[in-house]
């Protein structure tokens, strides 16, 4: 799972997609109005994102 600030400078979007892509099953969620520190600045957004992508894990 790439976990990824919509705003994030240094691992963009774009950049995220593509690793995210380059791994079975990979999974790429943008969070809005986030930048490098997703976790930090919306870490209600995050938590959830990575909930749900964990609830999906057998």
């Amino acid at each position: 799972m790439a976990l990824v600030g919509a705003e994030d400078t240094l691992t963009p979007p774009m950049l995220a997609r593509t690793i995210a892509e380059g791994v079975a099953d990979g999974v790429c969620v943008e969070l809005p109005h986030a930048g490098h520190l997703a976790s930090l600045e919306q870490p209600h957004a995050f938590t959830q994102a990575l909930s749900a992508f964990l609830g999906r894990l057998s």
